[in-house]
């Protein structure tokens, strides 16, 4: 959400027209479905979850929970589909697990797991604290991720040939201890930074060439790779740099 504050005012229109128009098709969904099936169909509550799903996606939590609370109401009158209520249950809590309120989310989870130990014979869970983080892990992967595209080219020059051009320039500044900074209108020459500093702007060239590598080689490969691979190489990264840069502002 803060990343739209800094957008155009034209995209976030676009976007928020997109939005309104799938939750429109996703709430003519349950209308259609209702017609079709009648009020407490299972068929209903599969509309009802995916139209909360896309409320969570949004950010807006309270338009999320009725479409839940309903989805869970017409699971509980069909006791035989015990698969659906477990996976609607965990659905409803993903959701509040996101908005913050995990005292919402760990009693359903709680309940999902001794449905499946009662009906399945599956062993019974650990009060819902695994599946939350196991929830925040698979968010996390997702976000992370990222969307390059899938292209034989995007994975040559993106995830490997760009990688080695700025490894080779990060190692060529650790080796050499020196760097020069070209600054724009400066009248004289490049700023040459020697030692310590050099070797952390060096180390900052390599984070990036690991980001790029595992941005644009990994994410369909192994998402989680790339996902853990991208957060280590930026925070890495950005902590040189600071430190880099405070080395210089100091001295």
């Amino acid at each position: 959400m803060a990343d739209e504050q800094h957008m155009h005012p034209a995209v976030r229109q676009r976007q928020a027209r997109e939005r309104a128009k799938a939750v429109r098709a996703a709430e003519e969904a349950v209308t259609e479905a209702i017609g079709a099936h009648g009020a407490s169909h299972p068929r209903v509550a599969d509309a009802l979850c995916a139209l909360g799903t896309l409320h969570q996606s949004h950010g807006t939590f309270d338009k999320a929970e009725p479409p839940f609370l309903k989805a869970l109401a017409i699971r509980e009158k069909s006791p035989s589909d015990q698969d659906g209520l477990v996976a609607t249950l965990r659905a409803t809590a993903r959701m509040y697990d996101a908005s913050g309120h995990q005292d919402k989310a760990r009693p359903l989870l709680q309940r999902a797991s001794r449905i499946e130990q009662d009906a399945f014979g599956m062993a019974p869970g650990d009060g819902g604290h695994a599946e939350l983080e196991r929830d925040r892990h698979a968010d996390f992967v997702e976000e992370m991720a990222g969307e390059a595209p899938k292209t034989f080219w995007t994975q040559v020059l993106g995830g490997l040939l760009l990688p080695l051009l700025l490894g080779w320039r990060g190692v060529a500044v650790v080796v050499a201890a020196r760097m020069a900074i070209y600054t724009r209108g400066s009248l004289t020459g490049p700023l040459i930074v020697m030692g310590t500093t050099a070797r952390l702007f060096g180390g900052v060239w390599i984070c990036a060439a690991a980001f790029a590598h595992f941005h644009f080689f990994w994410p369909y490969r192994n998402r989680t790779l790339c996902s853990y691979g991208k957060a280590v190489s930026l925070v890495g990264g950005t902590v040189l740099l600071f430190i880099a840069l405070a080395r210089m502002l100091a001295g």
